[in-house]
């Protein structure tokens, strides 16, 4: 099956990325330029204190330049903002009105899941049948060491004990993460069942007030 939803979605994601990434960068410039006018209104400040007429005015001009600056920046970021913001609802409103393709396009991925945890129980299953045959010969020979005994030597079962145990119990029978879909099919009959009820009433008109008795 093509990937073609999935792949479409990457892509919004990917441009929702790059917008983000944009608008941090932006961010942090604005935040560099927020302290660069700092301190050009602390110069202004301190040429004025100066009562230095030259200094004043290269100050102020240095100010000025960092306002714009600052103010131009400002601007870009909520413009930034507004992008990410565009590029967010894009890639909701593809997922919302795709969802079930992207879903149907997930099945090869949950195919090789299934088969991948089948492949791994099995050999956890056999390890641990192995793991047990060495614990037991491990026992055994634990009697014939002078002070040793397997009630005080020998180690407990693994913790991964009752994993196992579950493994076993559950065999082969692996569920799929692919929906069952019942929900969507409960509503889809009663959909069709109020509008069967629908055209009956209105083939013989009845009144309203008899549907649910109807139902």
């Amino acid at each position: 099956m093509s990937s073609s939803h999935t792949e479409a979605l990457a892509e919004l994601k990917r441009q929702l990325a790059e917008e983000t990434v944009a608008a941090r960068t932006l961010e942090a410039e604005s935040e560099a330029e927020e302290g660069t006018l700092g301190t050009a209104r602390d110069a202004v400040v301190q040429a004025y204190a100066d009562q230095d007429t030259a200094a004043v005015k290269k100050a102020v001009r240095a100010r000025d330049k960092a306002h714009a600056r600052a103010a131009e920046l400002a601007v870009k970021q909520e413009a930034a903002r507004l992008r990410v913001r565009r590029a967010e609802q894009a890639a909701q409103a593809y997922e919302a009105e795709n969802a079930a393709e992207l879903i149907a396009e997930l099945e090869p991925a949950g195919i090789e899941a299934v088969e991948a945890l089948r492949h791994h129980a099995t050999e956890l299953v056999a390890a641990d049948r192995r793991w047990h045959t060495v614990s037991t010969e491990v026992s055994r020979l634990l009697r014939h060491v002078p002070g040793a005994t397997p009630a005080t030597d020998a180690r407990g079962e693994p913790k991964l004990s009752p994993i196992v145990t579950a493994l076993r119990k559950a065999g082969d029978q692996i569920e799929s993460p692919m929906p069952t879909w019942r929900g969507l099919r409960d509503h889809e009959q009663e959909q069709e069942r109020r509008r069967l009820l629908r055209l009956q009433r209105s083939r013989r008109r009845i009144p309203p007030s008899t549907e649910a008795e109807a139902a």
